[in-house]
């Protein structure tokens, strides 16, 4: 073997580790026992040391080693790119596929906490880089929730002051604005740790708070960096710190218990639309069988228990509403506020509910006429629909009501609802749920009263008699307190044609009565109950055909009914 009489006695050894290294493990680890023994405050000895475990792949002895170079070696610049790596390592540790990542995460799950502490605080402290300090700041933090009552107000302070000097620190969507109220604030609020902030700067945070997520949620595509991850479920987030902030400002506890008063328990995915419904003065089928008393204030049917919650906040807001527009001082401040936190998104469907609570349709149209975005064009022409009906304006209901129908859901069929009808004179609101069969069966309803409504004013009319047939099967038996009027006049005009009876009219309840009328000289009840001798034949084979057809699916036939018979359906609404 040859030996270079120049070097050192210290990297002649290591020389000799590295060596062996390479045939003899065993023989290497001697060698560097052999020189760390010798040269302890060598650190080149020591961190050849640590090198030749770390790639060895032995946890606790890189631990053991690297311990012992932060406690003697701290100025050492190949120290500070070993330790870089560490704290690069942790704060990407849960979505780590890099074996050295890896390894230098466990490693230092190997070294006692103290060490951990002095490490990292050390670290942010030479950390010239203002966000880097930051974030190796907050990883102490995460890591020792002791050390939060001890540094989290010098983190606030710091982020606060980085913020308001950095170049993008104007717009609240900023990296610090998301590492002080995201990743902060929630380690603040441990309920085992007591941080000392002063009230003004909670508002302040609050007021972050809420500018950053409502910012967040208003972007289409965020401005923070591509390499940050998006913010999971933000909603829930922004109440977790107005939860914190509010007690930590003493609200009565209703005021800071937002996860249970904005979020009803056991909620399903499906969304609710508050729309205006349909009250029958002397309806059987009204609420509790009997008739709701006259209110100024609408009555709002709620179907679900959870809905109870969304009705209960809904309340509230109509009530801040009203309390924010009841003085000009209020009003102005409002203003303020909200072109500099750019609410109006956010307002928009909260505005259309206040307009149609309040009976102010035409306010609610001019909100919704306003509406662009494709994922809302289904509510908009609900609701236009909808105030069209109240406005009596009955043939411009057809068109948004048409637009509707191809944009009904077709992964959530849902259910017929029973609340859509009360009996009295109350103003009725609905909470309606957006599946297919709910939203078809409101439409169908609007789209029949219209019909019904509008002949009322003119002279008998057989084509509007024919749709009424055909628009109350969907939700039958709850429609069927509107046919044995229609009968009496057939009956008293003794004539009856319906060009659209084979397509479109399967109810068997319907058919008898109709037959019952063929018939009625031989007052004898046919069709379905089999006495049917005096029908001529053809009148016979139709009703047949039409009861063989009574188990086919309502709402495509009422979808193509509404669709291809536009023209004639139209005629009964001019």
């Amino acid at each position: 073997m040859e030996i270079d009489l120049e070097i050192s006695d210290e990297d002649y050894v290591i020389q000799r580790a590295k060596d062996a290294l390479k045939v003899d493990p065993v023989s290497a680890k001697a060698w560097m026992i052999t020189a760390k023994t010798l040269y302890p405050n060598n650190f080149g000895v020591q961190f050849e040391a640590y090198l030749i475990e770390k790639n060895a792949g032995h946890v606790k002895e890189a631990a053991k080693c690297f311990s012992d170079l932060i406690g003697k070696f701290q100025q050492q610049p190949d120290l500070w790119k070993e330790i870089e790596k560490v704290t690069i390592a942790l704060r990407a540790e849960s979505d780590t596929n890099d074996a050295e990542k890896q390894f230098l995460c466990e490693m230092f799950r190997h070294i006692s906490s103290e060490v951990q502490h002095k490490l990292l605080l050390f670290t942010a402290d030479h950390c010239e880089d203002t966000m880097e300090h930051c974030r190796l700041l907050l990883l102490l933090l995460q890591r020792f929730p002791t050390a939060i009552s001890s540094y989290g107000p010098r983190l606030v302070d710091t982020l606060m002051s980085a913020e308001k000097h950095s170049v993008d620190g104007h717009f609240p969507v900023n990296s610090y604005r998301k590492l002080l109220v995201c990743d902060l604030l929630p380690l603040l609020a441990n309920d085992r740790v007591k941080v000392d902030l002063s009230s003004k700067l909670l508002y302040k945070l609050l007021h972050k708070a809420i500018e950053f997520y409502l910012c967040y949620l208003g972007l289409s595509t965020t401005v923070i960096q591509d390499s940050e991850p998006k913010i999971e479920d933000p909603w829930s987030k922004l109440f977790g710190v107005m939860e914190f902030i509010g007690k930590q400002l003493n609200w009565e506890p209703y005021l800071t218990n937002f996860t249970s008063n904005c979020r009803a328990p056991g909620q399903t995915a499906t969304t609710y639309l508050l729309v205006e419904a349909f009250t029958e003065p002397k309806s059987k089928k009204g609420k509790n069988d009997g008739e709701i008393a006259h209110s100024t204030v609408p009555y709002i049917s709620v179907e679900k228990p959870d809905l109870k919650y969304i009705h209960s906040n809904f309340l509230v807001c109509v009530n801040c509403w009203d309390l924010l527009n009841s003085s000009e001082n209020l009003q102005r401040e409002f203003i303020k506020l909200n072109a500099h936190l750019k609410l109006d998104p956010w307002l928009s469907g909260f505005v259309i509910d206040y307009a149609l609570y309040k009976g102010l349709y035409d306010e609610a149209l001019m909100f919704l006429q306003k509406i662009t975005d494709t994922s809302l064009l289904l509510y908009r022409h609900l609701r236009i629909t909808s105030i069209l009906y109240i406005k009596k304006n009955y043939s411009s209901c057809l068109d948004p009501l048409l637009l509707a129908i191809p944009l009904l859901p077709t992964n959530n069929l849902g259910t017929l609802s029973n609340n859509l009808i009360i009996g009295g004179n109350q103003k009725h609101l609905h909470y309606l749920p957006l599946t297919r069969l709910a939203i078809l069966q409101y439409l169908i309803k609007i789209l029949l009263r219209c019909i019904k409504e509008n002949m009322e004013k003119h002279s008998y009319s057989e084509l509007s008699i024919g749709h009424i047939f055909t628009l109350a099967q969907l939700d039958w038996p709850q429609e069927e307190e509107c046919i044995p009027p229609l009968l009496e006049q057939i009956q008293q005009h003794r004539s009856f044609q319906y060009h659209h009876f084979q397509n479109y009219i399967i109810n068997v309840d319907i058919l008898e009565e109709i037959t019952y009328l063929w018939t009625s000289q031989d007052k004898r009840r046919i069709g379905t109950r089999g006495a049917d001798k005096g029908v001529k034949e053809e009148i016979k084979q139709a009703i047949r055909r039409q009861i063989a057809r009574s188990n086919e699916r309502l709402d495509q036939l009422l979808i193509s009914f509404v669709q291809n018979e536009r023209a004639q359906i139209l005629q009964t609404l001019v």
